[in-house]
């Protein structure tokens, strides 16, 4: 939705929408992370007791299996670091 109202014009000036890597949390993996759990963002306010009412009802409902990668999403990850990475990222 954001993309198309207002896509256009950032692309053109070099500067594109972009939210996530399309392959999730996995893509931590090659920088030597680990993930440990991943919730979406209502289940991770819920746990913290920071949602109202109307909203704590709609934590219950559980999220839908696998993931989605076309459909919008916002998560909560939990990384630890699993050693040295392989690969080096340098700045010039």
């Amino acid at each position: 939705m954001l993309q198309k109202a207002i896509g256009g014009p950032l692309v053109e000036a070099g500067s594109p929408l972009k939210f996530a890597p399309r392959e999730g949390p996995e893509f931590f993996a090659r920088y030597g992370w680990k993930v440990l759990e991943t919730r979406s963002l209502l289940h991770a306010a819920a746990k913290l007791k920071r949602l109202s009412f109307g909203m704590r009802l709609l934590s219950l409902l559980p999220d839908p299996a696998g993931r989605k990668p076309d459909k919008p999403w916002g998560g909560v990850c939990v990384l630890e670091n699993s050693g040295p990475t392989r690969l080096r990222l340098t700045t010039k």
